[in-house]
């Protein structure tokens, strides 16, 4: 689940008056203005074979589709791992010409047992990707089963039900082994798509 962190720090001026109330909503609507203009021009992102099995379009096809829409709205995005191992986040800041600008941080699963410079790098393009897209609104055709991090996305029989519901729609919560150690995850996950997952 992606958290916005945007209001923090913005308020936290407004509070020590470094900032009046009516500059930083001028500044909002700007950004949420040419925010909906960048987001109608975004294309639909498609799969593309270069003779490597992929399940997904990759995030430098999405990233280089994308980028020169972004700019020509004023915006600029930067995303990075912050916190530690057992803490671990892929934050992610989408700027504005403007100057305001709103972060938002997706918690990573991540098992310690990966110690493999690859593996890591690729869990960073994996969240990269993830937070990326959810953020921007792209639709890419493998949304479905896209950032269920699991190693076997078809199989059920490690997955065991917690007793919680969902909170996007109210289905049953089962904990999984993934690819990048164990999390909880929706069941719908195959039949509505949700994308509910957490730690």
């Amino acid at each position: 689940m992606i958290e916005p962190m945007h209001n923090q720090f913005w308020l936290s001026l407004v509070m020590a008056d470094k900032m009046s109330m009516d500059v930083l909503l001028k500044l909002m609507s700007e950004y949420n203005t040419d925010f909906a203009s960048l987001q109608g021009e975004l294309p639909s992102i498609q799969r593309k074979s270069d003779g490597v099995y992929s399940k997904y379009a990759k995030f430098e096809a999405i990233r280089d589709a994308t980028t020169p829409i972004i700019s020509k709205h004023g915006f600029s995005i930067m995303q990075d791992f912050i916190g530690s191992s057992d803490d671990l986040y892929m934050q992610t800041i989408v700027k504005h010409k403007n100057g305001y600008f709103e972060e938002f941080k997706c918690p990573v699963i991540y098992d310690e047992k990966i110690k493999d410079s690859q593996k890591v790098g690729g869990l960073k393009t994996y969240y990269k990707r993830y937070t990326y897209v959810t953020i921007l609104g792209i639709s890419t055709p493998d949304e479905d089963l896209d950032d269920i991090p699991s190693s076997s996305k078809n199989d059920t029989s490690t997955a065991t039900f917690v007793d919680d519901m969902c909170p996007l729609c109210n289905g049953q919560l089962q904990q999984r082994d993934g690819k990048f150690g164990p999390f909880i995850g929706c069941s719908n996950y195959k039949t509505t798509g949700c994308k509910f997952i957490k730690k």
